[in-house]
């Protein structure tokens, strides 16, 4: 946890997959890097198998990703004391905000394409 103490690499634009795989985190460290994801908007993938966080951790994790929107994979599987219904809360939220994703960048290519066929109709402003 002290290691992820003011650690700014969350906030890195660039950082889109960070693996801490078998870092010794626990609970503790993993509510860090859940007030770290709240407001981070460039990581896509987070990789914490092999580490020391139980489901209160992992709730943590959770109520992060509810709040952001970027994060498309989160690895907790493997070495964690996390409950397949703490797994199962964690893989939907991730669906989710995989289907906000997809219904925003079809409205945004549907604007895209009014706008166009807008732009292209002939004026019937008079003169």
């Amino acid at each position: 946890a002290d290691a992820l103490r003011g650690n700014t690499a969350l906030n890195d634009s660039t950082l889109t997959t960070l693996s801490l795989y078998s870092k010794n985190i626990t609970d503790e460290g993993a509510g860090l890097l859940a007030d770290a994801l709240r407001g981070n908007t460039a990581l896509k993938g987070l990789g914490l198998a092999g580490n020391e966080i139980t489901d209160r951790g992992a709730g943590l994790l959770a109520d992060a990703l509810r709040g952001n929107t970027a994060l498309k994979a989160l690895h907790l599987e493997r070495g964690n004391n996390v409950s397949e219904a703490r797994l199962q809360e964690i893989i939907d939220l991730l669906r989710l905000r995989a289907q906000e994703r997809r219904a925003a960048t079809a409205e945004a290519e549907a604007a895209g394409e009014r706008r166009r066929e807008e732009e292209a109709a002939p004026s019937t402003a008079a003169p």
